[in-house]
Parts: C-alpha cells; sequence; structure tokens
C-alpha cells in the first residue's frame, strides 16, 4: 500500500494518510468473501453498486477456486440487498 496511500491530515506534528476509498472497499469486500468478516465494515462505507461492481472484478482475481467469482457475485448481491 506504500505507493497508494493518500494524505489525509497534515498538521504540525502529525502527518496521517489513508488507502483510497476503492482499496478500502476491495479490502473489505475480500474479507467478507474469504473470511465472513467485515460485512459490518462495509455496509458502514455504503459503497455504491458501481463501486462494488469494480472491486468485485479486483476481488474475483484473489482465489484460484473455478468457483470463486460467482462467490463473489453472491456475496456483493449481500451487500447490495443490505444497503437496499
Amino acid at each position: 500500500w506504500e505507493d497508494e496511500v493518500n494524505l489525509v491530515y497534515d498538521g504540525i506534528k502529525l502527518q496521517l494518510y489513508s488507502i483510497s476509498r476503492e482499496d478500502l472497499i476491495f479490502t473489505k469486500l475480500w474479507a467478507m468473501c474469504d473470511r465472513q468478516k467485515d460485512l459490518a465494515d462495509l455496509m458502514a462505507l455504503k459503497p455504491t453498486e458501481a463501486e462494488l461492481l469494480v472491486v468485485a472484478e479486483r476481488v474475483k482475481q484473489c482465489d484460484a477456486n473455478e468457483n470463486w467469482p460467482q462467490y463473489v457475485d453472491e456475496c456483493v448481491s449481500v451487500v447490495l440487498k443490505g444497503l437496499g
């Protein structure tokens, strides 16, 4: 992540950096699909359908299981349903 962080606060004695919103949604969706964790965090980010579809394509590349892409789509459906 070192090359992809953004400065979000630059104070006199403190600098804070964060990954991008897309990268954060990506990590939370991947964790949700992989370990059934982070759903609450993902929901709190209130990703749009467009954001979820973009990061889902990245998450689909994170596992070699032939059923993984379909499972990722199912997880995205759960999130979208939860968001209303």
